[in-house]
């Protein structure tokens, strides 16, 4: 049956996202070849096969092959409608079974990349960026080595202390106590310094 042959047969669609055009793959093949018709001809009970498939089951024993009534080949008469959605569908048939079988791996595609970002959204899960006193966690930055400690709320006072040679290079919106010079929000101040003590100095070493 010429390229008739080289096309696949219903099942290529049924694993595909629109599955129901197996049945249409299977509605414009014939009952006793199985194949897509060739040159479709309609009996008097109203079935359809290739012209010659029913040519031969007339001749064999005259009757219609999927119902049995008896016919006749000289009643048979060409299937223009079917001819027409067959010719049809011999053209777009593989581009249709390609964007079928596309849209099935877009979805599984997404589960896929999903599935990564989740994994790395785990990873990265087991790297706190705010650490406490309270916690005895700590946390390094990635650009200096020295260590940055944010007192928990429950402390006297939310204070944060950073080193001087990491607050000369930052432009953090805090300001230094006066006194001992750790840094703090500017309204603590205040409240700090009524408490703070001046570091101690060190003491001469004798002559």
């Amino acid at each position: 049956m010429n390229t008739i042959d080289d096309l696949g047969d219903p099942s290529d669609f049924s694993k595909t996202s629109i599955p129901a055009l197996s049945d249409f793959d299977s509605a414009l093949r014939c009952q006793v070849c199985k194949e897509l018709f060739d040159t479709p001809m309609i009996t008097s009970c109203s079935h359809t096969f290739c012209s010659k498939c029913i040519r031969h089951c007339l001749a064999a024993d005259g009757r219609c092959p999927t119902c049995r009534t008896q016919d006749q080949p000289l009643r048979l008469r060409k299937n223009g409608v079917v001819q027409s959605m067959l010719s049809t569908w011999l053209k777009v048939r593989p581009e249709v079974l390609q964007v079928v079988q596309k849209a099935e791996e877009k979805p599984a595609m997404a589960i896929r990349s999903k599935r990564k970002l989740d994994g790395e959204e785990a990873v990265d899960s087991r790297y706190p960026k705010r650490q406490t006193r309270k916690s005895s966690r700590r946390t390094t930055s990635p650009t200096d080595s020295s260590q940055i400690i944010i007192l928990d709320s429950e402390d006297e006072c939310d204070v944060e202390y950073v080193p001087d040679a990491v607050s000369s290079s930052m432009n953090d919106g805090l300001v230094a106590c006066p006194i001992c010079g750790v840094r703090m929000k500017e309204e603590l101040v205040f409240q700090h310094l009524d408490r703070c003590q001046p570091p101690a100095l060190p003491k001469d070493k004798p002559m």
